[in-house]
Formats: structure tokens, C-alpha cells, sequence
């Protein structure tokens, strides 16, 4: 059947989890670290994804329904969120660089 969501959230140490999580993976592609000169890989990038979706699935064992934005964004891609406000301020031409060998290139 449908997946719903009752408005309640994951007990404490599920929260702390997936919080651990998600921090760990903006940490790792914060600009900061190119600054430091250390590279991200795909894989680093994929393993980091791999522990939030952990976290997510144990947080909500049932899963999450097909137009949550955790489940679009972890399953679908980026692209999924292109036309949400989040998807629109990650995806923001206007904010945008690029860094190849330690320098930023703006637009």
C-alpha cells in the first residue's frame, strides 16, 4: 500500500544518526577541502551517500513515500530536486564553480 508519513520524526539516537551522517557528507564536498587541496572521489562520494541512506533506512523502516525529497534526492538523483526550493538553490547557475587543480573557476 501507500506509504505515509505521520509527522513524527526518528527517536533521538536515530536523528543524532542520520545527522552524524549527512554532516559527514557535506563536510567531505565542502569547498573548504579544495582549499586544503584534498580531492573528493566518486567513491568517497558514494560511500558518504551509501551512510545516509543507511541512516535513513533505519529511521524510517518502512521507507518514505515516492514525493519525499530525502527519497528523491537519495534515489533519483540531484536532478529529482530541480524543480523544488532545495533543487533550486543546489542546482543555482548563479552560485556555481568549478575547481579543477586547486583553482576556482566562477562564472
Amino acid at each position: 500500500g501507500e506509504i505515509r508519513r505521520s509527522g513524527n520524526g526518528p527517536d533521538p539516537d536515530q536523528a543524532e544518526a542520520l545527522l552524524k551522517a549527512a554532516t559527514e557528507l557535506e563536510d567531505y564536498t565542502d569547498k573548504a577541502q579544495a582549499q586544503k587541496r584534498i580531492a573528493l572521489t566518486e567513491q568517497g562520494i558514494a560511500e558518504l551517500l551509501d551512510n545516509v541512506r543507511g541512516a535513513v533506512e533505519v529511521a524510517y523502516p518502512n521507507g518514505l513515500p515516492d514525493w519525499d525529497l530525502a527519497k528523491v534526492s537519495l534515489e533519483d538523483s540531484m536532478l529529482g530536486l530541480k524543480d523544488t526550493p532545495i533543487g533550486a538553490a543546489l542546482l543555482d547557475k548563479a552560485s556555481t564553480s568549478l575547481w579543477v587543480a586547486g583553482k576556482e573557476f566562477e562564472r
